[in-house]
């Protein structure tokens, strides 16, 4: 993305061994190289003639630069400018480009944590809200210090994510903290007491106790 467009996108191996955008080539070219990087490339799992699980089609949003003495709206600008957007079921998708290019803000609305000015957004063919998409759509925080409530220990935090599952057959809080490294008894600790790498690896085990 650069500046709210897609420039390019497609099959990840294509992109990257064959870039025909001059941005995408430039960000390709100051990447560093890393030996057989393309056979490491992720590929969609799920069937081919899968239906998107998650599409943003011609996608707008604008935010307000600008007010005048009453509050009104003299200059906006558009953060995402026309993004066309397809997931299918098993696939991984990377989203790259530069600060402020519109990135969070379209990881926002997918997530259905934002609106949009224009264009459709779809989950399953639906919209993307209520408590069935809630529990299905789970983000994992850039930053794990503010990610986490500094005046519950890990367990509370993690048995509010288990308690949130429809079926209340969900994973143990010493399960998920096993499952991304950690130690069961860490559940008694605040987060305080963890490294941001340890921090990171709550955050992922509370995204995955809803089963995403």
């Amino acid at each position: 993305m650069r500046h709210g467009e897609v420039v390019e996108s497609g099959p990840c191996q294509g992109v990257m061994n064959a870039p025909k955008h001059p941005y995408t080539q430039s960000l390709l070219a100051a990447m560093p190289k890393v030996r057989d990087a393309s056979a490491h490339a992720n590929r969609a799992t799920g069937p081919a003639g899968d239906a998107p699980l998650v599409a943003a089609r011609r996608v707008v949003k604008r935010f307000v630069a600008r007010t005048n003495v009453w509050g009104k709206p003299t200059h906006t600008f558009d953060a995402l400018k026309g993004v066309d957007l397809a997931i299918a079921p098993g696939e991984r998708v990377g989203l790259v480009g530069e600060s402020g290019s519109g990135k969070s803000t379209l990881g926002n609305i997918l997530l259905g944590l934002d609106t949009w000015d224009d264009g459709d957004v779809t989950w399953k063919g639906g919209a993307p809200k209520g408590a069935t998409f809630r529990r299905a759509a789970q983000p994992v925080f850039q930053d794990p210090f503010s990610a986490l409530n500094p005046s519950m220990t890990v367990g509370a935090a993690l048995q509010e994510a288990v308690d949130a599952r429809a079926d209340k057959h969900g994973p143990s809080v010493a399960g998920l903290l096993e499952e991304v490294g950690l130690s069961a008894s860490d559940a008694s600790r605040k987060p305080g007491s963890f490294s941001g790498g340890q921090r990171q690896r709550i955050v992922l085990a509370r995204a995955l106790a809803l089963s995403p």
